[in-house]
C-alpha cells in the first residue's frame, strides 16, 4: 500500500504551501488535499468536505462521505 501512495505532498508551515515528499510529512502537518489528489498520509480531515474513493482498500465502488472530524487513509483519492 505504502507504493500506492503520492511521492510528493502539499503541507501548510509557517503559512506556507510546501511541496515536499511524503516521506517528509510530520505528525501534526497540515497536509492540503485539492479534487482529484490521491491523500498521501493516513490522518483526520480538520476542515471542508469531499467524497474519498476508497476502492484500493474496500473494493467498494462508491465514494465515502468525508467531512471534519473524520479519518481518511493514505493513497486513496479524493473526489
Amino acid at each position: 500500500l505504502l507504493d500506492l501512495a503520492p511521492p510528493m505532498a502539499t503541507v501548510l508551515r509557517d503559512g506556507r504551501e510546501l511541496e515536499i515528499s511524503t516521506a517528509e510529512v510530520l505528525v501534526g502537518d497540515t497536509v492540503v488535499i485539492r479534487p482529484g489528489n490521491k491523500i498521501p498520509v493516513d490522518g483526520t480531515v480538520k476542515e471542508g468536505s469531499s467524497l474519498v474513493d476508497e476502492s484500493m482498500l474496500t473494493g467498494e465502488s462508491m465514494p465515502v462521505s468525508k467531512k471534519s472530524g473524520d479519518t481518511v487513509i493514505g493513497a486513496t483519492i479524493n473526489k
